[in-house]
């Protein structure tokens, strides 16, 4: 149990030493007209609600998107793994209800 109450307090600070966090997507796109090929252009795309939105980009906005959309990818896990410890150490030190035992028909 010791293990595992150190492990959840390395998560806690691995994610209190995140920076921005967006989720979403960037798409390079490019657009060829005739013999002309123009591009990159950036997208930025996520849901908000049940509407997609996208958002275009300049290069530098698409570095500093692309940190904070790996950013709350690493959150998301670490958040994931955080649970599965946080209801092993709660199961583990709290009395729960008797479970009632199955009955043959």
């Amino acid at each position: 149990m010791v293990k595992k109450k150190k492990r959840y307090e390395q998560l806690k600070r691995k994610i209190s030493e995140t920076g921005y966090v967006l989720k979403g997507t960037i798409t390079e796109r490019y657009f060829d007209q005739g013999e002309k090929r123009y591009g990159p252009y950036y997208q930025w795309t996520f849901k908000e609600g049940r509407k997609t939105i996208t958002v275009n980009l300049s290069k530098e906005q698409k570095v500093e998107y692309g940190k904070a959309i790996r950013n709350y990818k690493r959150v998301r896990n670490i958040l994931r793994e955080m649970e599965k410890i946080s209801l092993q150490i709660l199961e583990s030190t709290t009395v729960g209800v008797k479970k009632r035992i199955k009955r043959r028909s």
